[in-house]
């Protein structure tokens, strides 16, 4: 009975997850790393989204063969904005958190294929010397164990139900202070090397000069925030705080343009922040909901669809629905 039980879940998932596709006719495609599986792979094992190059390749290809229509992100919230009825199969495609296999795969293979595409970078990144403070905690528990770090997060007053992973509740529910708290103590634990972390760092993350190669064309940039925080975790003064660096940091790159689209960690903006990000000239932002977006979209809360190499049945499906999903949105 538990097996079944099980599987009519799994159903119910899927069948939900289908209809939150057939949400309207804008789909934004969400990528984070394009490499090969064990490239770096505590990350990935850790819970951060992959790609490999050739899977990455091989979806933006489908997308050319099956007339997919692929706007810049910010030209497509734009005619929704303004009322105007899409094509079927009208897609974006977006970049979180700034990888340096971002400009090394997946950057000339959008030039080849004339395919436009928006990079959200944590501006925290640029020329930075440390991981991620999420990273830490990765890398933590790659090498101390799951047991260690539950025990270091414990000390730094982070409130841990048996059932949840210490990241996804240092994530969610905890505060800043707490945040800082663990990585300090898992750093002084971990013993990282100034260099070795310099290191990972060169090869993980991009730099200024990585990010205005990359800026070039129809590739554009947008802003993920500065330290890649969820900003529900975050007081309203930390929030704007870290808005306005992330935002200055990218005006001081001088690149072509910046995107008037927001992407924030983990989908994590509020409507606490939405008078923020139009203060600071933002037209929109994107959260991590999955789905596809209509005329009625909220412009502060556009939804997305993640891609890997184990989610080509989502792109399959975007496809297949297309026709009637358009036909089912003329009439609203």
């Amino acid at each position: 009975m538990a097996g079944l039980g099980e599987r009519a879940r799994w159903w119910k998932s899927q069948l939900v997850q289908r209809a939150q596709m057939l949400r309207g006719d804008l789909a934004v495609l969400m990528y984070h790393r394009v490499c090969p599986e064990q490239d770096h792979a505590f990350l990935q094992r850790g819970g951060v989204p992959w790609i490999s190059p050739e899977s990455f390749r091989a979806q933006m290809e489908f997308l050319r063969a099956h007339d997919f229509e692929v706007l810049p992100l910010d030209e497509a919230l734009e005619k929704i904005a303004r009322r105007e009825r899409l094509q079927p199969r009208t897609l974006a495609i977006s970049f979180d958190d700034g990888y340096r296999d971002n400009l090394e795969h997946a950057a000339p293979v959008l030039r080849a294929l004339g395919l436009p595409a928006t990079f959200f970078l944590a501006t925290a990144l640029l020329d930075a010397r440390r991981l991620l403070w999420e990273h830490v905690v990765m890398l933590a528990e790659e090498r101390l164990g799951r047991a260690a770090v539950r025990e270091h997060a414990a000390r730094a007053g982070l409130a841990l139900p048996a059932d949840r992973e210490v990241l996804a509740v240092a994530t969610h529910a905890a505060t800043l202070a707490t945040r800082d708290a663990l990585v300090a103590a898992l750093r002084a634990t971990l013993e990282l090397h100034a260099d070795e972390e310099r290191e990972l760092v060169r090869d993980l993350y991009l730099d200024a000069d990585g990010v205005r190669a990359l800026a070039q064309g129809a590739l554009a940039i947008g802003s993920h925030g500065h330290a890649h925080h969820s900003y529900a975790t975050l007081s309203e003064a930390e929030a704007i705080a870290d808005l306005e660096q992330a935002r200055a940091q990218l005006e001081q790159l001088r690149l072509p343009s910046i995107s008037k689209i927001f992407c924030s960690a983990y989908g994590g903006h509020t409507p606490r922040d939405v008078p923020h990000l139009v203060r600071l000239g933002y037209l929109g932002a994107l959260g991590v909901k999955l789905g596809t977006n209509g005329a009625r979209l909220d412009p502060f809360d556009v939804r997305r669809i993640a891609l890997g190499d184990h989610s080509w049945h989502r792109l399959r499906f975007l496809d297949r629905a297309a026709p009637w999903n358009h036909r089912l949105h003329a009439f609203r």
